[in-house]
């Protein structure tokens, strides 16, 4: 049902071109648009369904940064204010963005906030956002949007809408590059599921939790204990007894892998992932930003490998 919506979405975007002539663009004639993402990952699919005809740019560059703890500068400022569109993750994850979209004067129809397109919002906030139960982490709502599949396939369509709507005259081209994109994510979800029906029982952990969409979508379930993940997000040092917690089940054999955010390594962490491979278990990163010259698709294919990859669990 979700897939053959967003291919009527994205075929109604074409029809759009042929009133282009009868419409004034919010961008200027023979100019681009410029569109400005939070990180790296939102500016790639931008860029993606645009193509060359889009000047993109993103405020997080770097895998060294941390998105939750960044400040911006006068100009990240400048850069949003001469926007033609805005793109950020929401609920909390780049708190940055926020005086950043209001101070520009941005209307709201350019400002694309991906936690409002996201199923999973949904659910927490169906839930009343219930909090965190068996003494694990996996109770609340995790603003790492973009390891969720079905939410950046929401995120394609709504960046083709939009920057149709500021450029009629491009809406065959916005809406053929957001029907190959949604494609490419469709082939990645279908070997998500081939991972499901082999990992029933299977569980992980994870220092933090920004790969937990796509970990939980391979059918794994998450044993990380209460509090650990929080700790590490605030720069905090992890609780003594949550640590031991994390040890003892890695010393037991009650986590077969152990899902690694580099970007948020700390002297506690690094002594996890010694810990589990110590003890046999796999040990996979995971950044927050696009790592290299990859695509959002190239690299979230390397992420799905490296599962595939683990002993028992994929078809490698």
């Amino acid at each position: 049902m979700r897939r053959s919506s967003t291919l009527a979405v994205l075929a109604t975007i074409a029809t759009l071109s042929l009133a282009s002539c009868a419409s004034e663009p919010a961008s200027s004639a023979g100019t681009r648009l410029n569109v400005v993402a939070s990180t790296t990952v939102y500016a790639d699919l931008v860029r993606q369904v645009g193509g060359e005809d889009i000047t993109t740019t993103a405020i997080i560059t770097r895998t060294s940064q941390d998105p939750h703890s960044y400040e911006a500068t006068p100009r990240d400022k400048l850069a949003v204010s001469k926007a033609d569109l805005v793109i950020e993750n929401g609920g909390g994850y780049d708190a940055f963005m926020e005086p950043l979209v209001k101070s520009s004067g941005k209307p709201a129809d350019r400002v694309v906030s991906v936690v409002d397109l996201a199923p999973a919002v949904e659910l927490a906030e169906a839930a009343g956002r219930p909090t965190d139960h068996d003494g694990h982490d996996h109770g609340g709502f995790n603003e790492h949007l973009w390891y969720d599949l079905p939410t950046m396939r929401a995120l394609i369509t709504k960046i083709a809408e939009t920057l149709t709507e500021a450029d009629p005259g491009s809406a065959d081209l916005f809406a053929d590059n957001a029907t190959k994109l949604d494609a490419d994510l469709g082939a990645l979800e279908k070997r998500l599921a081939a991972l499901r029906k082999r990992a029933e029982g299977r569980t992980f952990a994870a220092t933090e939790p920004v790969a937990a969409y796509l970990l939980t979508g391979a059918g794994l379930r998450d044993e990380t204990p209460h509090g650990f993940g929080e700790a590490v997000e605030g720069g905090l040092d992890v609780p003594p007894l949550v640590l031991n917690e994390l040890k003892t089940a890695l010393e037991h054999g009650d986590i077969d892998l152990l899902a690694l955010n580099t970007q948020t390594a700390s002297d506690q962490t690094a002594a996890i992932a010694g810990q589990a491979k110590a003890n046999g278990v796999p040990v996979l990163e995971f950044t927050e930003t696009l790592p290299g010259s990859l695509d959002f698709q190239g690299w979230m294919s390397g992420n799905i490998t490296a599962l595939e990859d683990v002993p028992g669990l994929g078809t490698r």
